[in-house]
């Protein structure tokens, strides 16, 4: 995962800092409601991380996580194609 840059702390908002200290004690979950970053096609910056951090996790079995990440690749050619056939058809 790409590494977030180091920023002297007098140059952060005191509110900033103390939202930041909250989340390090009390983590969250975040939930994209609507469109999620990792799926937006195939060549989303995200997707790879996404599926890094899901493989660590462990929250799938090895045959599961398989299983999603095929379903997701299926589903984002799905996508890609429809739309470049729906621009072809609309010039027509």
């Amino acid at each position: 995962m790409r590494s977030i840059p180091v920023v002297p702390q007098e140059r952060i908002y005191p509110e900033v800092l103390e939202r930041a200290a909250a989340l390090i004690q009390a983590p969250r979950i975040l939930h994209f409601a609507g469109s999620k970053p990792w799926k937006s096609g195939l060549r989303s910056p995200y997707r790879q991380e996404y599926y890094d951090a899901l493989r660590r996790s462990g929250f799938h079995t090895p045959m599961n996580f398989r299983r999603a990440r095929l379903s997701e690749t299926v589903q984002a050619m799905w996508f890609f194609i429809t739309h470049r056939l729906s621009r072809v058809v609309s010039k027509q």
